[in-house]
């Protein structure tokens, strides 16, 4: 799990306990983050184990008001919010995952 192995925006399935699941490097507020989506059945397993490995570091559950007010700090944008059909990738503060050039495989 270190920078080097799982970096920003890498994808790995994994199995996280005895649950099988996809984990995603990424941050909705800047910080160390990950996403991980799984089969329904196995989301309160999976909320009990990383609650009990978090234990020691006094891990608790936070809002998506909370989130949400994290990200705005940091200026990243959300779905719906700031980043509409409305508004181009450059508008929105997307161009540095864009290509304007010919040839590069997307041409805005």
């Amino acid at each position: 799990m270190s920078d080097e192995a799982f970096a920003f925006m890498d994808i790995r399935r994994m199995d996280l306990g005895m649950a099988p699941a996809i984990v995603g490097r990424v941050s909705y507020t800047g910080d160390l983050g990950y996403e991980i989506w799984m089969k329904p059945e196995y989301q309160r397993y999976l909320y009990d184990l990383i609650m009990e490995a978090g234990a020691e570091f006094a891990i608790k559950p936070f809002g998506l008001r909370a989130l949400n007010a994290l990200r705005v700090e940091k200026s990243f944008g959300s779905w719906s919010r700031e980043y509409r059909p409305l508004y181009g990738p450059f508008e929105a503060g997307l161009g540095r995952f864009c290509c304007p050039e010919e040839g590069c495989g997307f041409h805005w």
